[in-house]
């Protein structure tokens, strides 16, 4: 798993990465010849670094494709919030979106650690955990839910 952070100005690889890695996807094929839409939502509007993430993800996806494959945003909670864009991926209606650990806590249990205080001493070791085996081990979890969890933001 790839972490990004918008204010350490890192290349455009690690920029899709981290993108992709804060991205929930459900029974998304492989772009058909004609063409791919992604749809994805996001609670927090334009300008914010997570939907800019994802417009920059999307051009990045449109130069790679020749068009082929587009992003299409729905920021500013336009489809609802997090826990709606969830819903919206799991059954179809969203091929990816963006989401905070706190939704992904009710649907899989073990999530809800990161919600708890104090658990790491500093951002090192929260990103080891995350980017390590306890991180893939969560993810993994989601599955029988429908829905694939990329890594951490």
């Amino acid at each position: 798993m790839i972490r990004n952070s918008l204010n350490h100005g890192g290349s455009a690889a690690r920029l899709l990465g981290g993108i992709a890695g804060a991205a929930m996807l459900a029974g998304m094929a492989a772009a058909p010849a004609f063409g791919l839409e992604i749809k994805t939502s996001d609670v927090h509007g334009e300008g914010y670094p997570t939907t800019d993430a994802i417009a920059y993800m999307g051009d990045l996806l449109s130069s790679w494709t020749d068009g082929r494959i587009t992003v299409n945003l729905f920021p500013s909670m336009q489809l609802g919030g997090e826990k709606e864009a969830l819903e919206q991926v799991q059954l179809g209606a969203l091929e990816m979106t963006r989401v905070s650990v706190g939704v992904v806590g009710p649907i899989v249990d073990d999530f809800n650690v990161f919600n708890l205080p104090y658990v790491f001493r500093n951002l090192d070791q929260q990103h080891a955990v995350v980017d390590g085996e306890i991180g893939t081990a969560l993810l993994d979890m989601l599955a029988p839910a429908g829905l694939i969890g990329l890594g951490y933001m």
